[in-house]
C-alpha cells in the first residue's frame, strides 16, 4: 500500500480538523501534514511506531487519558476531541469537532476510499434490518457480481456460488473493521455491498467515511431506550443517516426508500421530500396505496410468498421463499431500492425467487406431525410479526419460546410478555442473553405483561434454562401445532456472565425433534 501522510487522509483538511492545534505552531502545520504515518488507530494498546493515536472517549474513560500509553508505545501524531484536558506531551496534537467521525474518514482513506467503487447501501430501522439486507446481497449477487455484506450475520461475501461469512461482535462494526472489509472485497472483484446501519452504529460515526448510493428505512419502534433515552432521540439517530451521511455523500443518483406504514418513516419521507433535492425518495408500503411501491394482492403459505405489487405504475408477480405478512415489506424495500438503481423489475423478481430462506429469521428447522421455526425477534413488534405470520398458517396451537436479554432496556421486558400473551396459545419464558443479571429477575419483570383478561385460554410457564424451555415445548406439542423459539435466530451462543457459551437453537430444536421421535 501506498506510504501514506496525515495530509493524504484528510482532503478536506481544514474542513475537517479545526485551526486550533494544541500544541503545533502553524508554522509546523504545513510539514505535519507532509509527514509519514505508518497506521492508525483508537486504541493505545494496538499502536506501533508512527502511528496516529485517535483519543476516542468511551461509555467509562475519556480518551485523553490513554494519550501517554500511546506516545509511550511511539504514536507520532495525537488527534484529539475539542475541549479535552490534555497531558502535556512533545508528540503534535491537533483537536477536532467530532473525534470519530475524523476517524472513520481517515481509516477510509487510509484503505483507498474503497467505497468510492462500489454501489454501497445501507439499510436502517428496528426491525428487517437482516432481511432486507440479505435479499440485496443476494439478488445484486446475481445481478451484477460479488457483493458484500456487513451486518447481523456477519462479514460476507455473496456470489453466485454461494455466501461466505465470518462473525463480528457489532451489527455495525467499527469502521476500521468496516474499511478493511470493504477494500478485501473490492480487491476480491465485488461489485457492491450491504450495510446494516444500526441507531449506534450511526451516533458513533461507524457508517462516516462510505459514499452511500442508497440507504432504506424499514420501521421504528421500541428498542435500545437505555442508549438513547427516548424514542424521539432514538429517531434522530436513524435519520441522520439520510440527513447527513446521504446527504453528504459523492454519489451520483443517490437514493432514500422509506416504508411509509411506520409512522417514523412517514415523517422522514416528508422531510426527506422538502428538503433533500439531491436525493431521490420512494416509499413502499403494504397497506398505503399512496406509496411509490405498494401491495396490491398476497398468497403466503408454509412454503412461500406470492405478491403482486406496483412500483413506478407498473405492476408485476414476485414469489419468494421468505414467509409471513411481515417480510412481504422487507421484500417490497429490496425491490423498490432495487428499482431505483436502475435494474429492470423483471430481473429483480427473477432474482427475488431465487434467493433462500434468511438464516434464523422465521426459518424452518423442520415439520412433521408438528412444525418447529426458529426467529430472531426480540422486540415487542417483531415479536407480534412472527407469531402473527405463523398464525396465518392455521395450526391447532402455537406455542412460543421466549426470554429477554439481560443488561438491557428493562423497559421493554412487560412489553414483550404482553406481545406472546396477545398472540400465542402457550408460551414459556425463559432465558436469552442474561449476561450479568440473574435470569430469574428478568422473568419476573417480564410476568406482568403475561397477564390476560379472564375467559382468555392463553397459558404459560417458566423454564430458566433455555435448553430445557426448547426440549418442553417440542415435547408438549401435539400434531398440528407449531413452536416457535424466539430472540436468538442464527445466534450460535448464549451470553451467561460475561461468556460466550456455545448454543443453538437450531440444533438443540432438532434434537427435541429426535427425542420426540417426529424426525
Amino acid at each position: 500500500m501506498k506510504t501514506k501522510t496525515l495530509g493524504s487522509l484528510f482532503s478536506t483538511f481544514e474542513n475537517v480538523l479545526l485551526e486550533i492545534p494544541s500544541n503545533v505552531s502553524r508554522i509546523e502545520q504545513e510539514d505535519l501534514l507532509k509527514r509519514p504515518i505508518s497506521g492508525l488507530s483508537d486504541d493505545s494498546r494496538s499502536i506501533a511506531e508512527g502511528n496516529v493515536f485517535f483519543a476516542v472517549s468511551g461509555a467509562e474513560h475519556k480518551g485523553a487519558d490513554f494519550i501517554m500509553d500511546a506516545v509511550d508505545r511511539g504514536a507520532s501524531i495525537i488527534i484529539s476531541e475539542l475541549g479535552e484536558r490534555l497531558p502535556e506531551t512533545t508528540v503534535p496534537v491537533l483537536e477536532v469537532r467530532d473525534v470519530r467521525y475524523v476517524l472513520a474518514l481517515a481509516y477510509g482513506a487510509f484503505y483507498n476510499s474503497p467505497s468510492d467503487g462500489l454501489r454501497a447501501i445501507a439499510v436502517t430501522g428496528t426491525n428487517g434490518k437482516t432481511s432486507v439486507s440479505w435479499i440485496l446481497a443476494r439478488v445484486l449477487s446475481q445481478l451484477s457480481g460479488p457483493c458484500g455484506l456487513v451486518g447481523t450475520l456477519g462479514l460476507g461475501l455473496a456470489e453466485r456460488g454461494g455466501f461466505e461469512t465470518r462473525s463480528t461482535i457489532n451489527t455495525t462494526p467499527h469502521p476500521r473493521m468496516i474499511q478493511e472489509h470493504l477494500r478485501e472485497i473490492a480487491d476480491k472483484s465485488a461489485v457492491a455491498c450491504v450495510f446494516e446501519a444500526t441507531s449506534q452504529g450511526i451516533a458513533q460515526r461507524r457508517c462516516s467515511g462510505i459514499h452511500w448510493n442508497s440507504a432504506i428505512f424499514t420501521n421504528l419502534s421500541r428498542d435500545h431506550l437505555d442508549l438513547h433515552g427516548s424514542m424521539e432521540q432514538y429517531a434522530k439517530e436513524k435519520y441522520a443517516l439520510f440527513y447527513h451521511d446521504l446527504c453528504n455523500s459523492e454519489k451520483e443518483g443517490r437514493s432514500a426508500i422509506v416504508n411509509v406504514d411506520d409512522e417514523w418513516g412517514m415523517q422522514l419521507h416528508k422531510g426527506l421530500t422538502a428538503k433533500s433535492s439531491a436525493i431521490s425518495t420512494l416509499s413502499y408500503a403494504i397497506s398505503h396505496k399512496d406509496a411509490d411501491c405498494y401491495l396490491l394482492d398476497e398468497n403466503i403459505s408454509s412454503g412461500a410468498t406470492f405478491a403482486r405489487f406496483s412500483i413506478d405504475r407498473q405492476e408485476c408477480e414476485l414469489r419468494s421463499s421468505l414467509i409471513g405478512r411481515y417480510n412481504l415489506s422487507n421484500l417490497l424495500g429490496a425491490v423498490a431500492c432495487l428499482y431505483s438503481q436502475g435494474f429492470e423489475l423483471e430481473q429483480i423478481v427473477a432474482a427475488v425467487a431465487e434467493v433462500p430462506c434468511v438464516p434464523g429469521r422465521l426459518e424452518l428447522v423442520a415439520e412433521n406431525d408438528v412444525a418447529v421455526y426458529v426467529d430472531y425477534c426480540h422486540t415487542p413488534d417483531a415479536l407480534i410479526s412472527a407469531q402473527s405470520s405463523l398464525k396465518e398458517l392455521g395450526p391447532k396451537r402455537l406455542i412460543t419460546v421466549f426470554g429477554c436479554g439481560g443488561d438491557r432496556d428493562r423497559g421493554k421486558r412487560p412489553l414483550m410478555g404482553k406481545a406472546v400473551a396477545a398472540i400465542a396459545d402457550h408460551a414459556i419464558v425463559t432465558s436469552d442473553n442474561p449476561r450479568t443479571e440473574d435470569p430469574n429477575q428478568i422473568i419476573d419483570d417480564v410476568e406482568p405483561g403475561l397477564s390476560v383478561d379472564e375467559g382468555s385460554s392463553f397459558t404459560w410457564e417458566r423454564i430458566v434454562d433455555r435448553g430445557d424451555a426448547i426440549s418442553h415445548a417440542v415435547s408438549i406439542a401435539r400434531p398440528g401445532d407449531i413452536v416457535l423459539v424466539a430472540g436468538k435466530g442464527h445466534e450460535d451462543y448464549q451470553e451467561i456472565g460475561k461468556e460466550r457459551i456455545p448454543f443453538l437453537d437450531k440444533s438443540v430444536c432438532l434434537g427435541a425433534m429426535r427425542a420426540k421421535g417426529i424426525l
